[in-house]
């Protein structure tokens, strides 16, 4: 009998949380040009939004999230039970990026 997954029932529950715990002896996350991100740390597999910017969905409080300089990222939400992939070939920080998570967001907040 096929099931549908949450994205918890598919990624083992307790493993998720491993993933999603702040890793205290690790720091924060800090870029060379940019200096120490506020309201982030890091997580086993990534960084965390602990504290949503105002370039961040305020629905995006505990996500595991990480990004190449070509413009690709991923992250999951374990809280909002969502997950994205982008892969596009834009600048590191291009608006692209932000609007489609927020647009993401945005979708599922509706869905529910």
């Amino acid at each position: 009998m096929e099931q549908d997954l949450t994205l918890r029932e598919a990624l083992a529950e307790d493993r998720l949380d491993d993933f999603v715990r702040q890793e205290e002896d690790r720091g924060v996350v800090r870029f060379a040009a940019l200096g120490e991100l506020q309201g982030k740390g890091c997580g086993l597999a990534g960084a965390l939004i602990l504290e949503p910017s105002a370039f961040d969905h305020q629905d995006a409080r505990g996500e595991l999230f990480w990004g190449g300089r070509a413009g690709t990222q991923w992250w999951i939400s374990p809280e909002k039970n969502t997950a994205g992939l982008i892969m596009a070939q834009r600048e590191m920080g291009h608006p692209f990026v932000v609007e489609f998570k927020r647009l993401a967001y945005e979708a599922v907040k509706r869905k529910s």
